[in-house]
């Protein structure tokens, strides 16, 4: 019987040594290919770099064009950067509205001047954004600018509910104040 526990308990080693080999090929290819793969993206993200940065070799400069001073280029701009748009938006105004609410009450008058600007943009037919732009700039001591927009808000809605509000306003910034 001592026989067959022999054979059993070597039948199980190898099966394990097996196994264990396994593992290793496994992980070995794993992180070989995780190297390899990161040592691809590093050449690749430098190669592009190098292309970006150099440029095409500047031509000889003939005896003509030494007598004229050489233009610089200017560096051009970030391809990612697009100027913003202000296509008709009501959603997007009433966004900026909301977040220019939020800098009004915290006390940020600049950034909500910047937001009450967008509304107006988005929508040039919102009194209300006219209205509160008005009210920013009376804070940040702009009366010229609060004049234009409560006199831009009552032309856009004679009639509103707050017009009277804002004529009130109007009427109370200085004289000097004016266009």
């Amino acid at each position: 019987m001592g026989v067959f526990v022999e054979v059993d308990a070597g039948e199980e080693r190898q099966l394990g040594r097996f196994i264990a080999k396994l593992r290793k090929r496994i992980y070995n290819l794993i992180v070989s290919r995780t190297v390899l793969a990161s040592m691809l993206l590093t050449l690749t993200l430098t190669h592009r770099g190098r292309a970006q940065d150099s440029k095409p070799p500047a031509a000889p400069p003939s005896s003509q064009t030494q007598a004229q001073p050489q233009e610089v280029e200017p560096p051009e701009e970030d391809k990612d950067y697009k100027p913003r748009t202000y296509d008709f938006n009501p959603l997007k105004a009433t966004k900026s509205l909301t977040a220019g609410d939020f800098y009004f009450k915290k006390g940020n008058y600049a950034a909500a001047k910047g937001r009450y600007q967008d509304a107006t943009l988005y929508d040039p037919g919102s009194a209300q954004a006219f209205e509160k732009l008005g009210e920013v700039e009376e804070k940040l001591h702009d009366l010229k600018a609060a004049r234009v927009a409560y006199a831009k808000c009552i032309e856009l809605d004679p009639n509103g509910k707050d017009v009277e509000s804002v004529k009130k306003r109007l009427e109370k910034l200085p004289p000097s104040a004016s266009k």
